[in-house]
């Protein structure tokens, strides 16, 4: 396995409910992640906040999707949080003052070596901890 990365919940959102340019930028990291042979990491959180808005919505289809992550994405890790994990994100709250979610989502990509953190939120830039790229 090569290099790890972590992509962050916006981007599945766009790749996956066809957010215009945006949708085949993840397209091509996706694709480029398979063909590297890339680990890609996320955080068990990440089902959590791809399934609120189809749950709410009932779209059957796209809570099926984001339920067999895995299966659509072959190259997937899902991390446990752990407790290194949770101090980790509370040190990033405390520096940066982000959102839990963001500071889970960073956590878990410091935590499991991650080389790159993908992302369209363009604050989480501001982390000295981690390797970070605005998509």
């Amino acid at each position: 396995m090569g290099q790890k990365i972590y992509i962050d919940t916006n981007l599945y959102i766009a790749f996956f409910e066809g957010e215009a340019g945006l949708s085949q930028k993840v397209e091509k990291i996706l694709i480029e992640s398979i063909e590297k042979d890339f680990q890609i990491v996320i955080s068990p959180l990440i089902s959590m906040e791809l399934l609120i808005v189809p749950l709410r919505e009932n779209s059957g289809q796209l809570v099926n999707v984001y339920k067999n992550l895995k299966n659509h994405i072959t190259n997937i890790e899902i991390a446990d949080f752990t407790q290194k994990i949770s101090e980790i994100a509370a040190k990033i709250r405390a520096k940066y003052n982000f959102t839990t979610p963001d500071c889970i989502h960073l956590a878990t990509a410091i935590e499991k070596k991650v080389d790159l953190f993908y992302t369209a939120d363009k604050a989480i830039t501001k982390v000295k901890e981690i390797k970070v790229e605005l998509i």
